[in-house]
This record gives structure tokens, sequence and C-alpha cells, in this order.
């Protein structure tokens, strides 16, 4: 493959697009190595938080290519990031982690679908906000139910009241990433006539990363996971894999695609992973798909076809 130097870089709707594309499949694999993390007992808050703030330093050397002037100053710059970062990347992923405890990665999956329908509820409500078309909402019903579908067995793991504060936490979770996800889409609108580069993004998502990171970090510090810290060869194969691909690339890719594309399609990759994660998983650990699956599969495809129909239809 021969390089052009003088191609015209991709436009910024199909950059998008390869955002979101990269969002699934990137997010989608990182089920798999989380999985790997808690078979190996690793410290949690450590695993999550040093993982999650290497990749914000990255993605800042990578934007700033070293040079730290380029980073924002401002407060009315800092605030936001540092209020999204925390809420999302830091308290969210750290409830979530605790929650699992209690609930099934299924049901989890399936629980945290949710925050689509949260997002555009709150998106929809604000000023301006975008409404998905009645196509594009059928198209996310549909999707769900695939989802249903797909970790039905899951359901029999459910009861208890362990399971209810689990489910309880879960859905607060996805309140906070709802409303980061408005709030960074909004963040990206600037006057309405011009979205960030790529640059300006990768700048965002790091600021959020080490914010969160660093949170997270803290909480491993002060619960003394410290004293017990040992990662095996594998865990240490899952936590350089976390943080320079669904960390890394992949929130950087998610950060540029909700400020490029239509809510209601971004969040789809609530949908989306759960499957990348069960043909990955069929794949490299030669797990089992069921006709189930596949039926399942095929809902929620067309789910996520219905939606994408219906926001071009706009």
């Amino acid at each position: 493959m021969s390089f052009n130097p003088d191609a015209a870089p991709p436009t910024p709707n199909r950059l998008a697009t390869v955002a979101f594309l990269t969002v699934c499949l990137l997010w989608g694999t990182g089920y798999l190595a989380i999985r790997v993390g808690a078979l190996e007992k690793v410290p949690p808050f450590l695993f999550m938080g040093l993982r999650v703030l290497g990749a914000g330093v990255l993605l800042l050397l990578v934007a700033t290519r070293g040079d730290w002037r380029k980073l924002p100053r401002t407060k009315n710059t800092l605030l936001p990031l540092a209020v999204v970062g925390l809420l999302t990347e830091g308290v969210g992923n750290g409830v979530l982690g605790f929650a699992t405890r209690f609930v099934s990665s299924g049901l989890t999956a399936l629980l945290m679908a949710m925050t689509t329908f949260y997002a555009l509820g709150i998106e929809a409500a604000l000023p301006r906000g975008e409404r998905p078309t009645p196509t594009a909402l059928l198209g996310l019903i549909v999707g769900f139910a695939g989802l249903v579908y797909l970790v039905l067995p899951d359901f029999s793991q459910a009861g208890g009241r362990g399971f209810l504060v689990g489910v309880a936490l879960i859905q607060v979770v996805c309140l906070f990433y709802a409303a980061g996800s408005v709030a960074i889409k909004r963040m990206g609108q600037g006057d309405g006539n011009t979205k960030p580069d790529l640059g300006t993004s990768l700048i965002g998502a790091g600021i959020q990363e080490v914010i969160a990171g660093g949170l997270l970090t803290l909480i491993g510090t002060f619960a003394g996971e410290w004293n017990d810290f040992y990662f095996s060869p594998a865990a240490w194969g899952a936590f350089w894999y976390l943080l320079l691909i669904p960390s890394g690339v992949g929130f950087a890719a998610y950060i540029y695609s909700l400020q490029h594309l239509p809510l209601s399609v971004v969040t789809l990759h609530r949908y989306i992973n759960p499957v990348v994660a069960l043909l990955v998983g069929a794949w490299l650990l030669h797990e089992t798909v069921t006709g189930r699956d596949v039926v399942a599969i095929a809902i929620i495809a067309a789910g996520v076809g219905l939606v994408q129909w219906g926001q071009t239809r706009r």
C-alpha cells in the first residue's frame, strides 16, 4: 500500500464514522482483557486507575507532542473536563467495578445499555436538544430487545439483596455516563459552526482520563491495594492492552465520534460491544456461539440498521 502525501485527509464525518466503528470493536475486545484481570485477581482500583491514568498521559503526549504549553489552562475549559472525567471514568468506573461483584457480566452489559435511553432523554430535555426520529427510536428498542435475548440465560443468576444493590448502582453509573456523554457532545459544539479537530479531542480525552485515573489510583492507595500489589504475566498483558487500545485509542475515538455524530448513533456502541466480545471470545477462546446468540446478533444488527436509517432520513 502506497502513501500519497498530497491526498486529502478524511472528511470529518467519514473520520467520525471510523472512530465510532473503532469504539465498537476495541471496547468489545476490552471485555476479554478485563475478564483476564478479574481471573488473575488483580487489585481492582489500581488495575483500573493506573491504566486509565497511563492512557491519559499517553494521549496528551501524542496530542501535544510533548509541548505541555498546548494544554488548556483556563478554568472555563478545565473545570467541565474535570467534572465529566470524575463522574464517568472516575466515579462511574469505580462504582461499576463494585457493582459487578453482584451482577453477571451479561446482565451488566444489558443494564449499561440503558445509558443510551438516559442520554437521549437528557439531550431531548435540554434547549435545542437532539431528538431521535421515530425510526431511530424503534431501532433502539429493537436493538435492546436483541440484547435482552442475548443475555437471557444470565437471568437465572438474578435475585437476592446483593443483586438489587448491584442493579441500582449500575443505573447510577448509567446516569453518570449519560450526563457525561451529553456534556462532551455539547462541549464539542462550540459556536455551532465548527467542530473540534482530532488534536483537540485527544487533549480533552487525555485530561479526562488523567483526572479519572488519578482518582481511582488514590482510592486504591487508601484501600491498601499497594500492600498486596502483584500482577501476573497474564495480568500485565491485559493491563497494557487495555491501556493502549480500549483506554487509549478507544476512548479518544469515543470522544471524537461523540463530537461529530448524532448521540443516538454513538451510544449504540452499548449494543454492539457485547456482540463483539462474544465473537472475539469464540475466535480466541473457542467459546461456543449458540443458535440463540446468532438470532440475538441478527436482532441487534436490525436495530442498529434502523437507527442509522432513521438518522440519515432526518
